[in-house]
């Protein structure tokens, strides 16, 4: 992963790149560039894949997305990568099952911090998925993270509709 981030034009800021996940033969790291932009990079066994979200289309205020995913990481767990930008995410359920969400980094912003967020879950969710979010004044509120389904093979118990 190394070589991918570094062999890019716009390296890895402050040379950090954040692990998010390993598991068997599968690993995913994230990082911020050094011109803005925010990206991941994925090994699994013999395909090494990796994209990045360009700096004009992050966030300016708070809010959360999606980075990476979800993904099947074995037949019984899928991964979605999630970041929060000037707040934190402390967990995500699914028609009444929670999931806890594991801070797997930090990134400084000019006005906050970035937050890196693995969720794991024993099926991909789609659909409706709701979020509890803490701002910084520490206010706690609910938001909606969506995921289409468009691409999911509705009969595959490997996937779960939410909401």
């Amino acid at each position: 992963m190394h070589r991918i981030a570094w062999n890019d034009a716009d390296p890895p800021a402050d040379d950090q790149l954040i692990p998010v996940h390993r598991s068997g033969g599968f690993a995913l790291f994230a990082w911020p560039t050094r011109a803005g932009r925010l990206c991941w990079g994925e090994i699994a066994v013999a395909t090494v894949t990796s994209g990045c979200v360009a700096a004009k289309d992050l966030p300016t205020g708070p809010e959360q997305r999606t980075l990476h995913g979800p993904v099947l990481v074995t037949d019984s767990e899928a991964l979605t990568v999630l970041f929060a930008d000037r707040e934190q995410l402390t967990a995500a359920s699914c028609n009444g099952t929670r999931f806890a969400l594991t801070e797997v980094g930090r990134t400084p912003l000019a006005d906050g911090v970035r937050r890196y967020y693995a969720l794991v879950t024993p099926w991909v969710p789609y659909g409706d998925v709701p979020l509890e979010v803490r701002r910084p004044e520490g206010a706690a509120v609910e938001r909606m993270w969506t995921e289409t389904s468009d691409w999911v093979p509705h009969d595959d118990p490997r996937y779960r509709k939410c909401g």
